[in-house]
């Protein structure tokens, strides 16, 4: 019985922190995905969106700022997310679609802003 309670009250959670994150990034528009610019003094980033309670890693913003990409480490494993700006409007955080396959590492935006190269652990046969 206890376990079942657990299970009920984890989908629960699951289910307010996805609410919670589809309408905070629902009200995200604007450069810097809505935020302050950066100014002198160190701030969390988009604290709940790209900040959370895991480490945080590489990040960087796509040609004019079209996108922003964003590292978190969870459970030891890094994965990267793209955030997409439609119309300007921000979307919620997605996987990168091939971030598993090829466990992608840290990364760099290259100048061109449309290109990211990123280390990764794949072994070729």
């Amino acid at each position: 019985m206890k376990s079942r309670i657990k299970h009920i009250w984890l989908l629960f959670l699951s289910l307010y922190l996805v609410a919670a994150g589809e309408t905070a990034c629902a009200q995200l528009s604007g450069p810097y995905l809505g935020q302050t610019p950066p100014g002198k003094t160190p701030e969390l980033f988009a604290p709940g969106i790209v900040t959370s309670d895991t480490s945080v890693g590489c990040s960087g913003w796509g040609r004019s700022m079209e996108w922003f990409v964003f590292q978190r480490w969870i459970d030891g494993k890094s994965r990267v997310y793209v955030i997409h700006n439609k119309e300007g409007t921000w979307g919620k955080p997605e996987p990168l679609p091939f971030g598993r396959k090829y466990n992608v590492g840290d990364f760099t935006i290259a100048p061109d802003g449309a290109t990211m190269v990123f280390a990764t652990q794949v072994v070729i046969d």
